[in-house]
């Protein structure tokens, strides 16, 4: 946390200094956050078999 919040608050500064909105730094975190969400129902492939987890 030390590190990450001068790291965006630089990169911010950076942003407006070629005339960019501060914003699109934040562009890849919304971007995590879709690739994260659970899908829901089922797919392409059919529904998912019961009991079936992930590996780990």
């Amino acid at each position: 946390m030390a590190v990450i919040v001068p790291s965006v608050a630089v990169a911010i500064r950076r942003m407006h200094d070629v005339g960019k909105p501060g914003w699109f730094v934040l562009i890849p975190v919304y971007d995590i956050y879709l690739a994260t969400l659970p899908s829901e129902g089922p797919n392409a492939h059919g529904t998912a078999p019961a009991g079936l987890t992930a590996a780990s």
